[in-house]
């Protein structure tokens, strides 16, 4: 009895992480999910097939199952698990109600203040609230967010979004840049090109390197992937703003850019 409940701690974890990381192989893990799911009733089970049906953008399954989570945990006062369910609540509802994702973004702030959370997941309460409010280009508010997890958190996965904030805010990369080790970013390249702006590079060199270094390796290479795209759009805008002779290579992203969406 006891192996038997610790291979299923075993398979749950696998199954959660799996579907987490949107692991490709979909076979292994529903053969997985259907030999636990007897579990069915368990907290934890109602947990990962929430994300899953997110994965699959089956939204009102997945905001279900999330609903039944989140009411058990907050009878059991489990703050931890609380706040991951609340979280998964609000990805569902930023996708589907806009009213109710303010709704729960305020529950969210609120269980953040109350000291109780544990400190793990402070850092995702702000980068989820933080990544919706960079994209409906409430860029203030997102900056604010990521800032407080570098600086209280030494998190590292929001330096892309800080750094696309500044060009849309028109501010300097912030010192905490100097200490970021572009190399640790699983596409070193792309933040190479912040830190050459970060140290005052010319406006020629940076331009230089998003046509001949980011847009060769990673734009064409991955097609439409966003937010690459997008990001150093708004960086070729900018210097074409203050220079007419980048006009010419923003043009040719467009173009590059008008094509790789046709493929997507």
């Amino acid at each position: 009895m006891i192996l038997k409940k610790q291979l299923w701690i075993y398979l749950t974890e696998v199954t959660f992480i799996s579907n987490n990381n949107s692991i490709n192989n979909q076979h292994i893990f529903e053969k997985t999910l259907l030999y636990i799911e007897k579990y069915q009733n368990t907290p934890m089970i109602w947990y990962i097939r929430a994300f899953y049906y997110k994965l699959h953008a089956m939204f009102d399954s997945s905001l279900a199952m999330f609903n039944k989570s989140f009411e058990h945990y907050d009878k059991m006062s489990n703050s931890y698990r609380l706040s991951k369910s609340l979280i998964g609540k609000y990805i569902i509802y930023v996708n589907i109600d806009f009213k109710k994702a303010e709704e729960t973004e305020n529950l969210l702030i609120q269980l953040k203040h109350k000291n109780k959370l544990n400190e793990s997941m402070i850092p995702n309460i702000n980068f989820n609230i933080g990544m919706n409010s960079y994209l409906n280009n409430n860029y203030e508010k997102s900056y604010r967010l990521f800032m407080e997890n570098i600086n209280a958190y030494q998190t590292k996965r929001e330096w892309f979004y800080i750094c696309a904030i500044c060009t849309q805010l028109n501010f300097s990369i912030p010192k905490e840049f100097e200490n970021y080790n572009v190399q640790e970013n699983e596409d070193p390249e792309i933040m190479e090109y912040f830190r050459m702006k970060y140290n005052k590079y010319t406006n020629k060199k940076l331009v230089d390197y998003i046509m001949k270094t980011i847009v060769p390796k990673y734009l064409i290479y991955q097609n439409y992937r966003q937010p690459y795209w997008a990001v150093f759009e708004e960086e070729l805008l900018a210097f074409s703003k203050k220079d007419k002779r980048f006009a010419d290579d923003l043009i040719h992203f467009l173009d590059l850019e008008k094509k790789a969406c046709k493929k997507c």
